[in-house]
């Protein structure tokens, strides 16, 4: 286990929310050293021209790269040059605009722990082509130079269902930046995220209950198994600082109180879960770990 990994598992909890991986770990990786492996990343694009000089320095510049882009929001910096009546409220997650030797327009829709059924993730694709019109049809990109592209977990993807965009893998970014970026902060944050991919991913099935839990144990039979050597997540509404946690222990509500439990995640599931350990602690105790994350029980 790598340092980083282990701080993610013993300090701040690996993000699961989609714009850190679209905004901030993506960028991170595809525009490293200056942009200089964008290649990499053009070179997953089918038919996208190879060999493309690539300037990203202010006074020569011939790329423009933007995450949450919303022309809504936006037109108005150039509205005499730049002009929308667009109602849309879609916001790709990246757009890349290459404007030399010729025009190029990629715009990147992701998913990562998403619980958004496939089928929905096509109409949001399908709802961006207002987006991608409104630029083509204010820069005049030729249409053979605009690339739609869905980027997603192999695990969030159904085989056979027809999708109106290129599907490029997480796991295909990860692939082609291992020779250069192994090591790299943002590189090895991806990893960890799709190699803990079915603990991140959201349970959610529109039932708004029992996302991430495996069964439900008296706060007494919690005790009993931490005693007996037995390690799990606990999970209760927000976690083990809420109020919903401190209520049960100055009621006694938490002897009779089901809990949720998670016995298969590496780590915990969201911020609402923490280890047995913390739970007996805090019960028994009074005091908390430092960590709120006892993961030696779970390597």
């Amino acid at each position: 286990m790598n340092n980083l990994t282990n701080n993610y598992l013993n300090y701040l909890p690996i993000n699961r929310k989609e714009k850190f991986y679209t905004a901030t770990i993506l960028p991170g990786i595809i525009c490293y050293h200056n942009f200089e492996y964008l290649s990499f990343f053009l070179d997953l694009i089918n038919n996208f021209p190879r060999n493309i000089n690539i300037k990203p320095e202010a006074d020569n510049n011939n790329i423009q790269l933007i995450t949450e882009f919303s022309i809504k929001e936006s037109v108005d910096f150039h509205k005499n040059a730049f002009s929308s009546s667009i109602k849309t409220g879609e916001t790709p997650d990246v757009v890349i605009l290459i404007t030399e030797p010729e025009l190029y327009l990629i715009v990147v829709e992701a998913k990562m722990f998403s619980s958004t059924k496939i089928t929905e993730f096509n109409s949001q694709i399908l709802g961006q082509k207002k987006v991608i019109d409104c630029i083509k049809s204010n820069i005049n990109v030729p249409d053979n130079n605009i690339y739609h592209i869905g980027l997603i977990p192999k695990k969030y993807f159904s085989e056979g269902i027809a999708l109106d965009c290129q599907i490029i893998f997480w796991e295909d970014i990860i692939n082609a930046y291992k020779p250069i970026l192994s090591n790299n902060y943002f590189y090895e944050t991806l990893v960890l995220a799709i190699n803990n991919y079915e603990s991140l991913v959201s349970k959610y099935d529109g039932s708004g209950k029992g996302k991430n839990s495996e069964d439900k144990l008296r706060g007494t039979e919690i005790i009993n198994k931490y005693k007996n050597g037995e390690r799990f997540w606990v999970g209760r509404n927000r976690g083990l600082y809420g109020n919903e946690l401190k209520s049960d222990k100055e009621t006694g509500n938490w002897k009779k109180f089901k809990y949720e439990i998670n016995y298969s995640s590496k780590i915990p599931p969201n911020t609402n879960w923490f280890s047995v350990e913390n739970f007996y602690n805090f019960i028994s105790e009074n005091t908390i770990s430092t960590n709120l994350f006892e993961i030696s029980h779970y390597d």
